[in-house]
């Protein structure tokens, strides 16, 4: 069976040319694997490719198109989506061709640059993710000052996180380190197995800047949050629910995110301030490839969690028009129903508030306005059948049926 080389630990500081990196690399206690085990990765990279290029494109086109959707929190969201699209797009394919070759394609500049690509992209949504629990904190444990959390402060954060994680992956462009193959010799990144004191320094730096710093952060706003509860008033409560409802979601989009890099951070913790030889090639090889799933799991956990961003989700899909035209027909059914109503008995029971009683008695009763409140509660079920809120709000309007009726029915 055909195999391929496996250089045990991340490829050393190193002056490696462009032929050096397409041949074979060979050093002290080499691993070899079956070509399979290559396939199988480059299998599992194209699916991911393919649902999480088509998952996040059509999470920014929601934003794009629902204007009711583009919240603080909701813009971060559109931030991560634009991240996750950017590395399937630009980043993922490289490693994917090369594991199906069974060896690195791009020579040095192509692995400078996918290391720079996969550095960049994953640190900015780590930042992103902590920008996110920042913003639940201030909504929900510190709700004197939410005047903080607006469209524009978004935004600018955003950015920020986005020229944070440019920062920490260019340093190795202009010498604090450097990028080079690791692990199965079809993927690159910073150099984590080096005796060097400056890529050594780099390696350091980076744990607590873009590691500890950012995971420290979220366990802190998120065990703030949770110690929260607000029970002063039902409104408060419910809206405070709705909060730490969204809270959910995005605790689960971080601890996916999370999962997804911490077997990569312990092989190169491990590499970098252990013993590089002694990671089985099971270990060291696999959790690069892991991590680049990462992209895929925030627009459908967000789709399956949040209903007002599922239910946009499936009204840009094509065949989410012929559900419309149901849903119209049912409020026109709404209508003629309710055409018969007589408006002048209707003006009655705003004068006369109803009792509650009044909504279950039969229209033969002697109170007419009984008589009209009945027709009211009639039409108000007819309008329930239709199942979006906001065209079920239309059909009730659409007759004519005042709100008080609606409420105290």
């Amino acid at each position: 069976m055909e195999v391929s080389t496996y250089v045990d630990g991340l490829v050393d500081n190193a002056t490696t040319s462009s032929d050096a990196l397409t041949s074979t690399v060979t050093s002290p206690g080499v691993v070899h694997i079956p070509s399979i085990g290559h396939d199988i990765i480059g299998g599992v990279l194209i699916v991911t490719m393919a649902v999480g290029i088509c998952t996040n494109s059509l999470g920014i086109a929601i934003f794009i198109k629902d204007k009711t959707l583009r919240s603080p929190t909701n813009l971060f969201i559109a931030g991560l989506a634009l991240c996750d699209l950017s590395m399937l797009v630009v980043a993922t394919p490289l490693p994917t061709a090369s594991s199906f070759a069974h060896r690195w394609l791009w020579g040095h500049t192509g692995c400078v640059f996918e290391g720079f690509m996969v550095y960049f992209l994953g640190l900015t949504s780590l930042y992103l993710l902590c920008a996110i629990s920042v913003d639940r904190y201030i909504v929900i444990a510190l709700p004197l000052k939410i005047a903080l959390v607006t469209k524009r402060a978004a935004t600018l954060t955003i950015v920020a996180c986005y020229g944070l994680g440019f920062f920490w992956a260019m340093l190795p462009l202009v010498g604090w380190n450097s990028y080079q193959l690791e692990g199965l010799m079809t993927s690159c990144s910073v150099v984590w197995n080096t005796s060097n004191p400056k890529d050594y320094s780099y390696n350091v730096v980076i744990f607590f800047t873009c590691l500890i710093f950012p995971i420290g952060v979220m366990v802190y706003c998120y065990y703030h949050v949770y110690m929260t509860w607000d029970t002063s008033s039902r409104i408060a409560k419910r809206n405070l629910e709705v909060e730490r409802k969204i809270s959910r979601t995005i605790l689960v989009m971080i601890g996916v995110f999370i999962g997804s890099w911490t077997p990569y951070s312990i092989v190169s913790f491990w590499a970098a301030f252990g013993v590089a030889s002694d990671i089985p090639v099971a270990v060291a090889g696999v959790p690069p490839y892991i991590a680049k799933t990462a992209s895929v799991w925030n627009p459908i956990i967000y789709i399956c969690t949040n209903k007002q961003f599922r239910r946009s989700f499936f009204n840009i899909l094509p065949f989410a028009n012929l559900q419309r035209e149901s849903e119209e027909e049912q409020v026109e059914s709404c209508e003629m129903m309710a055409a018969g109503s007589n408006e002048a008995s209707v003006s009655k029971i705003q004068i006369r508030p109803l009792q509650p009683t009044d909504c279950h008695m039969t229209p033969q009763h002697d109170n007419p306005d009984v008589s009209v409140a009945h027709q009211a509660r009639q039409s108000v079920d007819n309008c329930n059948i239709v199942h979006d809120d906001v065209m079920q709000e239309n059909c009730v309007e659409q007759i004519h049926i005042p709100r008080q009726v609606v409420n105290e029915c």
